[in-house]
C-alpha cells in the first residue's frame, strides 16, 4: 500500500471518529436538556397538585404544625443565597401554601424553629442568612 492510500484510510477513520464524538456530545447535551425539562414539568405538576390539594387538606385538620428542618430558601423572601444553602424549595412552597390556607381558614398554627421562620416569610418578612457568622462580644 502506498503512503497516500494509508493516509486516506487514516484520514477517513479520523473523520468517522470525529463524527461519532460529535454525535455523542450532541446526545449528551440533548439528554441534559431533556432532564431539565422533565424536572421542570415534575415541579410544575407537584406544585400544582399541592396548591389544589392544600385547601382540601386544611379542611381535614384541626391545627397545623410547621416543624424545624432545612433553611427557608432565600428566593421566598426575595434575596439571593449568600452561599451554598441547605434548602428545600419544594417543601417551602408546599408549607407556604398550607400555611396560607390554614391562616385564611383561621386554623390554629404552631411554628417550631424553621416553622416560625416560614411564617415570618409568609407574612412578607425576611431572614438573616448569615446568623452563624455573627459574633457576640460580651
Amino acid at each position: 500500500m502506498s503512503g497516500i492510500g494509508w493516509y486516506k484510510i487514516k484520514l477517513n477513520k479520523l473523520k468517522k471518529m470525529k463524527k461519532r464524538e460529535k454525535i455523542k456530545e450532541q446526545t449528551r447535551k440533548n439528554s441534559i436538556q431533556f432532564s431539565v425539562v422533565l424536572s421542570v414539568i415534575y415541579m410544575v405538576i407537584i406544585l400544582g397538585i399541592v396548591i389544589i390539594l392544600a385547601k382540601s387538606y386544611i379542611d381535614l385538620i384541626d391545627g397545623l404544625v410547621l416543624t424545624g428542618g432545612t433553611n427557608v430558601s432565600p428566593k421566598f423572601y426575595q434575596e439571593e443565597p449568600e452561599d451554598a444553602q441547605n434548602c428545600n424549595p419544594v417543601r417551602d412552597r408546599c408549607e407556604l401554601e398550607l400555611f396560607k390556607q390554614a391562616y385564611k381558614q383561621k386554623i390554629p398554627i404552631l411554628g417550631i424553629c424553621r416553622g416560625m421562620q416560614l411564617m415570618n416569610v409568609a407574612f412578607g418578612g425576611s431572614l438573616y442568612q448569615g446568623i452563624n457568622k455573627l459574633r457576640i462580644v460580651g
